[in-house]
């Protein structure tokens, strides 16, 4: 990389931060020319995500997944990007391995006895729901009764832990391929994490009060759906929501 008059030699995840921050390289845009969108396209996720989105399923598929930005077409073909892969390929790991997102229950407070793990494998809706339930499977519940109506209350609030497990598979760095995120259990807490650090431009203090995404297209999907915010207010959200449950 030349810099003015000077000269820098970056390793290869530095060279990667600079073009991704620059813009001129985004995971999610990446097309997947060898890959038979007919043959890859899932129509029951397809529609569920329409359902989802109240999207009108009046044009044909092909042309809402151009219109979501998950596909494009190329020399008279239509070809899907990787978000599009994430989102209604018939089977995305074989395609993103990486996208796996690995949930574990641990006896104490260290990663030593494995009590439950469940490798979620499924599109990007599946696999955030599945992180919830398994969070909601090993939680502790309490129950608050008012008149006759008896109402569970998860130890962590609902809407943290899917605003973290959403945050989490929505602004990884899936160029790592080596990674995955982690949704884990301990004695005293809950440890959500994935790959990547906050992306450039982004300091430490701006964190939850500034909206920047890596992969645009998916935050985008999400959005749609209502599973994201793109205002930044996702953080805040989630503290208020632990502030009120104690």
């Amino acid at each position: 990389l030349r810099v003015g008059p000077n000269s820098q030699k970056l390793d290869r995840n530095k060279i990667v931060s600079f073009v991704q921050a620059e813009g001129r390289v985004r995971f999610d845009e990446f097309v997947k020319l060898d890959i038979d969108i007919e043959r890859t396209l899932d129509r029951k996720k397809f529609d569920r995500y329409l359902s989802l989105g109240k999207i009108s399923n009046v044009l044909p598929a092909n042309e809402i997944l151009i219109n979501l930005n998950c596909a494009v077409e190329n020399i008279n073909a239509i070809h899907f990007n990787n978000a599009g892969i994430l989102f209604f390929a018939s089977n995305p790991m074989k395609y993103i391995p990486q996208a796996q997102v690995i949930c574990a229950l641990y006896k104490g407070i260290e990663k030593e006895k494995v009590l439950d793990r469940k490798d979620l494998t499924g599109d990007m809706i599946t696999i955030i729901d599945e992180a919830v339930m398994f969070l909601e499977k090993h939680l502790n519940l309490s129950y608050e009764i008012t008149g006759l109506q008896r109402k569970e209350i998860l130890e962590i609030p609902e809407t943290a832990i899917r605003e973290a497990i959403v945050n989490a598979v929505c602004h990884r760095d899936y160029f790592e391929k080596g990674a995955n995120v982690m949704v884990e259990i301990f004695d005293d807490r809950v440890e959500i994490s994935n790959p990547g650090a906050l992306p450039s431009g982004l300091s430490k203090e701006d964190f939850g009060k500034r909206s920047m995404t890596r992969n645009p297209v998916i935050a985008s999907m999400l959005h749609r759906i209502s599973y994201i915010e793109k205002m930044g207010t996702g953080i805040t959200r989630m503290k208020k929501a632990c502030r009120e449950a104690g």
